[in-house]
Order: C-alpha cells, then structure tokens, then sequence
C-alpha cells in the first residue's frame, strides 16, 4: 500500500496555514489528504484556525469571543479564520480526505456546540467518506462517533496529553474504545512496542508531523502508513522517488 501524504494545516510551510489559499493548491496536488482546525466563533459560526488565540489589534484575543466577519478582519484575506463551509466548498470538488481537528476553547474546553454543526455541514456536503475526524478526547471522539458514525475517527500519541490519559498503552486503550482508527504518533514516542500495540487494536497508524527531505525519507522508510507534512510538493517529490534536483525544486516552490 502506498504511504499516504497529508498536508498538515494545508501546507504550512508552503502557503499560509489554514488559509484558502493554502487549500485551493492542495486540492490540485495528487496527495491523499488534507488537515485542518476548526474553532466555533461567537456568532456560532464554525472558523479555521489553529489557536484558541489570535491577534487582533495590538492584543491577543480568543477566538470565541469574536464574530466570523471580526475573525476574517483580524486574519487578513490570505490568513485562517475563513469558515468552515468557505473551505469545504473549495476542497468537495477535489478526491482529499478531510481531516478536521476539533479544538477546544481558550480554557481548554471543548465547544459545547462544535460537532452537532460540523455533523449538519458535513452532511450538507455530503462528505462523510471523505472526513476523519480527530481529537485528543476521548469523550470528543465519543460524541463525534455518536453524532456522524459513518466518518473515520483519529486521534495522536503526544507527550502531554498521552501521559493525562495513563501513559502511551493506556492511551492506545482508551482511543480504541472511543472508536478511533487512525493513530498518529509524535516521531519521538514511536517505537516498535507503540506500534504493535495500535496494530493490535486494527489502528492505521501514522507520524507527524515530518518536514525536510532527509526526515521524510526517513520516516518513508518505516512501516507506517500515513504522514503529516508541512511541505506537502517535497513529499510528493521523496515518495515518489524523484531525482535530488526534483525535491530541491519542490522545497523552492
């Protein structure tokens, strides 16, 4: 099976993170998916972008205590902070996976509402084969599962919050039961004892996120089956086994 390339945040390293213009060069690439955040603006209004926090004026605002048009404002028009159903009507055109980071709040709360909107758009568009949806939560995957039961779930082994749940196999334990089926891990907390444990629990696993031709190579060359990447065209160029001449072209583009 061919390793599967997303890009994370829709290429961070080569267009603005979670922007449209991020996503509409995706949608041209023959990569296998794409990943994004998604926040809930005051006006109830489902937004991409990373942090609970922007910067807005000459301060740092929460994300939740601005409208979408404010958001939109403050990112500036190649920026995050466009709506969700802006970015699923440049990506349904193309064949992408979607994966969707359910974030929480400036508190670290989840959005009480997040997922029964996300569930009416996603229907809406149509997109359930094509949307994983992913959390650290195990309740937030509870609930995801609950409310759109025919999306793929996924979740990450990271340092902070895998220790939360009672260590990487405790972590693993409770994500299966969640109904989560891909499982990405931090490069430093995979090793071959990690693995066999989400093998074990039927778990598509991954790595992220891998930037660099000499670490894409690298990872390329482990029995994973996807990658995160910022750099989603020198991906392409390493998986497909293209010349050095053609990946340092595609780190310049």
């Amino acid at each position: 099976m061919t390793l599967k390339i997303f890009a994370h945040q829709g290429g961070a390293a080569q267009w603005p993170a979670n922007s449209l213009r991020a996503f509409e060069q995706v949608a041209k690439r023959a990569i296998d998916g794409v990943e994004l955040d998604v926040h809930c603006a005051s006006d109830g209004v489902i937004v991409v972008t990373h942090d609970a926090f922007i910067a807005f004026g000459d301060r740092l605002r929460p994300v939740a205590s601005l409208t979408s048009h404010e958001l939109r404002q403050g990112c500036e028009e190649n920026g995050a902070g466009r709506s969700f159903d802006e970015v699923l009507e440049v990506l349904r055109p193309s064949n992408l996976d979607i994966q969707i980071d359910l974030k929480t709040d400036h508190h670290g709360r989840p959005y009480g509402d997040l997922t029964p909107r996300l569930a009416a758009l996603i229907g809406q568009y149509g997109l359930h084969d094509r949307v994983i949806l992913s959390s650290f939560l195990p309740q937030a995957l509870v609930e995801a599962r609950a409310l759109l039961p025919a999306c793929r779930l996924r979740s990450g082994i990271m340092p902070l919050v895998t220790e939360q749940l009672g260590g990487t196999f405790a972590a693993i334990g409770r994500y299966k039961e969640s109904g989560v089926s891909i499982l990405d891990f931090n490069a430093r907390m995979f090793d071959a004892d990690a693995l066999a444990a989400a093998r074990a629990a039927s778990m598509e696993v991954g790595i992220g996120t891998i930037n660099g031709a000499p670490q894409l190579r690298d990872w390329m060359s482990q029995p994973i089956d996807r990658l995160l990447t910022d750099e989603p065209d020198l991906a392409l160029a390493v998986r497909d086994a293209r010349t050095f001449s053609d990946i340092q072209e595609a780190r310049r583009a």
